[in-house]
């Protein structure tokens, strides 16, 4: 994809996140998308330079004078292209190309726009139509920009601001903009929260305005204070601030009156079907609807099957409000009857049939206690809250946008009680490849013990991630780069490129140390001669300038097991018997010696250092000679022995058709349940010898270091000074 000429991967990611016109309002599924785009983000002043070496004179008849210019033009753009290849790090031709490639979508853009011809779209038969699918797509909303607050007169259906309504909602908030990060306290953040967080408190903060904390705990039978803690320290550690802490249950009192409200106003009703029943009534809405545009285009006019309304629905208002008033004061059992919003049966939007606003739990609320027997349910109270809060612009993802279209369930309910309509606009979803987001699920894999808890440095919480190493600014930075889009939630971001932000973070600020894994322990014969106590090294080879550090060096040291061999292979790089090697800043070593114990494997390795020439000519022998040489790292007798913890992707069988997913969805393509895809070997523990400085005394915080040939590693939450452990954060660079 990327020939010899192109700059590393690495360069061209960096450029297209941080090109000023580049604000990647795009998701993306595969690295070589990002790298496609990258290579093509020639910047706008490059292409305006350019044009001034061209020129519109096509005609074939020249004079001299006129063919001098054009020849002066050309020399002096060849020039250019060469001067402005080699800053971008690509090939003139490739630079040439590429701005041909600009030039040409200018021309379209400013070309008067050709006749659109209307195509027929192909007849599907009406067996492979899928009737859910049809509802979902009869309610889909146009992508829509966000405008501020004082615009905000609504965009038509149940979605209208009167100037009163909208004039009061100003002076309240003062035209400030306010958002709402509005998490369920059922489970440990993760990922995706992430990215909410990003779009939540970032717009707000872009704009100056506020952005309420608020949790949305409405099921007392899921919520603990664990997950509300975790929440808060998560949103304070990724460096968002919140204008106000709140929760719906807050707000419990006023959803309660505004439901009796609903009631008087004969838009809510108490509803005493069983659930069984009322699915059979959905049901029978979904094979309404689906075949409704067909009879209606023959000129029929449809009407609601028997059975799809509840019996219930057309109750009077006094019983309505006797019924609720019971429900109220726990008079039925859990599950007898819920109230239900009287919405329209013949919308093709699902949420728009008769949604349920309350049902009976006898639980104790995390907040409320007692005080309650029935809770709204989201449906009802997100909307209303957000109200309630003068909430500017309601940003949810994806799966709410039919609930938040203008004719959705959102607009219904807020039109139905004549409150404000905050602006609402929907994103898609972060989906990472080879892993899960959904709370249900990782709540199942730490229920079945598959991993050690909400925090296992496998799952994306961002516990887990800080706990695997992920700094917040690795975090933040793959959150603004994949963007907010509108994109299909089942898109799924390759796990490589969520990798890509913490090496590139780490490759800067990790000093590097040396580890050694499965040591094989090698004896130096001539160090008393020709050996040294210690051995300067420099923190990060790369820039000399940030410091020296001193490491012991002694007559003993270890090295990687895979670093040697009794014979020398084809295409192998190490230490062979009587070959050499050289160990990493310090000498050029020569094995002269094997011991084996009884079941044949070496045990010891003996070598001498081979002594540097002093003449210029043995210098220069010397260099060319060690440049052939393999590099091993190594440690001294003195290193310490720790605990690593190698991780791997937490499922396998992931890549479907050529495409990666996420592990839900690549299990509901194989027809499986996602666990079946869990990757056993998703960590495996090994003991590694450390040098003496990686070991922390005491307990620290996010700890990184580079251990070479291995990694980039954190020093894990349960090391202590007598049993050091290390996670390993991230793998080397490597190609994607």
């Amino acid at each position: 994809l990327i020939s010899k000429q192109s700059p590393p991967v690495s360069d061209i990611l960096e450029r297209v996140f941080a090109g000023p016109s580049l604000k990647i309002d795009y998701s993306f599924g595969i690295i070589f998308d990002v790298i496609d785009k990258a290579i093509m983000a020639i910047p706008p002043e490059v292409v305006e330079e350019y044009k001034q070496y061209t020129s519109d004179n096509k005609a074939q008849n020249l004079s001299e004078e006129e063919k001098n210019h054009l020849k002066e033009l050309g020399e002096k753009r060849k020039a250019f292209l060469k001067v402005k290849a080699k800053e971008l790090g690509i090939s003139a031709g490739k630079l040439e190309k590429q701005i041909g490639k600009v030039l040409k979508k200018q021309q379209a853009k400013s070309a008067p726009p050709k006749p659109k011809v209307k195509k027929e779209k192909a007849k599907v038969k009406d067996e492979e139509k899928d009737p859910d699918m049809e509802v979902e797509a009869s309610t889909t909303t146009l992508e829509r920009e966000l405008k501020p607050p004082s615009e905000n007169t609504g965009r038509g259906g149940y979605y209208v601001n009167s100037d009163e309504t909208l004039s009061r909602h100003l002076e309240t908030t003062g035209g400030k903009w306010m958002t709402r990060f509005p998490p369920e306290p059922n489970g440990y953040p993760h990922l995706g929260h992430a990215k909410a967080m990003l779009v939540d408190f970032g717009t707000a903060r872009k704009h100056g305005g506020g952005c309420y904390m608020r949790f949305d705990d409405t099921n007392p039978d899921a919520e603990k204070q664990e997950y509300i803690d975790s929440i808060l320290s998560s949103v304070k550690w990724l460096g968002y601030d919140w204008y106000k802490q709140t929760a719906t249950s807050d707000y419990f009192e006023e959803l309660y009156e505004l439901a009796i409200e609903l009631i008087k106003r004969g838009k809510a009703y108490v509803c005493f079907q069983t659930p069984d029943e009322v699915k059979a009534s959905r049901d029978l809405l979904k094979e309404f609807h689906a075949k409704r545009a067909a009879e209606e285009s023959e000129g029929k006019i449809s009407t609601l099957p028997e059975g799809a309304a509840s019996p219930h629905r057309d109750a009077s208002v006094e019983e309505n409000l006797k019924h609720f008033q019971s429900m109220r004061e726990g008079l039925f059992e859990e599950g007898k009857c819920t109230l239900r919003m009287k919405q329209d049966l013949l919308s093709s939007n699902a949420n728009m049939w008769d949604q349920m606003a309350y049902r009976i739990m006898y639980k104790s609320h995390p907040k409320t206690g007692d005080k309650w027997c029935i809770y709204p349910t989201y449906d009802y109270s997100h909307c209303l809250v957000d109200s309630l809060e003068n909430i500017t612009h309601s940003l949810c993802s994806l799966e709410f946008e039919s609930r938040q279209s203008i004719n959705g369930s959102y607009h219904w309910l807020l039109d139905a009680l004549d409150m404000y309509h905050p602006q609402t606009w929907e994103f898609s979803r972060c989906s990472i490849s080879c892993n899960v987001l959904s709370k249900r699920r990782l709540n199942k894999l730490v229920v079945n013990e598959l991993v050690s808890g909400w925090d296992d440095p496998r799952l994306l919480t961002i516990e887990g991630l800080k706990r695997r190493g992920y700094t917040k600014d690795a975090i933040n930075s793959f959150c603004e780069a994949t963007g907010v889009s509108r994109s299909s939630n089942d898109i799924s971001i390759r796990y490589d490129v969520l990798e890509f932000f913490l090496r590139k973070e780490l490759n800067d600020t990790a000093e590097r140390r040396f580890a050694v894994v499965d040591p094989i322990k090698v004896r130096i014969l001539n160090f008393a001669t020709h050996g040294r106590e210690i051995v300067s090294i420099p923190n990060f080879p790369q820039n000399l300038e940030r410091g020296f550090r001193d490491v012991e060096y002694t007559d003993v040291v270890y090295i990687p097991k895979k670093k040697f061999r009794m014979e020398k292979e084809k295409g192998y790089k190490g230490l062979v018997k009587g070959g050499r090697a050289r160990l990493l800043f310090a000498d050029e070593v020569e094995c002269v010696d094997v011991q084996v114990d009884e079941n044949g494997e070496v045990s010891e390795i003996s070598v001498n250092i081979v002594p540097k020439q002093e003449t210029e000519e043995g210098k220069a022998a010397d260099e060319k000679r060690r440049k052939g040489l393999a590099t091993i790292v190594w440690v001294s007798s003195k290193a310490v022995e720790c605990e690593a913890r190698m991780y791997g992707k937490l499922f396998n069988s992931c890549v479907v058709d050529g495409k990666h997913w996420n592990a839900e969805m690549a299990a509901k393509l194989q027809g499986v349940d996602f666990l079946e895809l869990y990757n056993k070997e998703s960590l495996v523990v090994k003991k590694i010898l450390a040098e003496p400085s990686a070991v922390p005394k005491e307990a620290v915080d996010q700890l990184h270091w580079q251990f070479y040939q291995l990694g980039y590693f954190v020093v894990d939450s349960d090391s202590t000074r007598e049993n050091p452990v290390f996670n390993l954060s991230v793998e080397l660079k490597k190609g994607f």
